[in-house]
């Protein structure tokens, strides 16, 4: 059996989460211009319940944290 020369491959979906990468040292200020859609990169030790909040509300695909969420300071409660 012969295939069609005129048949195409499909083209593949990147696999992931892609967006525009948007950054700041201070995550109130990243919330502020951050637009729906976009990944958040921030420096937040510790990042606690209004930073995290005002991430999800600002309609951010996906967070990427390059200091430690969690540093052992405080109790984790959750």
């Amino acid at each position: 059996m012969r295939l069609s020369p005129f048949r195409r491959a499909r083209a593949r979906q990147p696999s992931g989460v892609t967006g525009t990468a948007r950054l700041d040292r201070r995550t109130s200020t990243l919330v502020g211009r951050a637009r729906s859609g976009d990944i958040a990169v921030i420096d937040h030790v510790d990042i606690d319940r209004g930073a995290a909040t005002a991430l999800v509300e600002s309609g951010v695909k996906a967070v990427v944290n390059v200091a430690p969420s969690i540093s052992g300071r405080y109790p984790n409660l959750g």
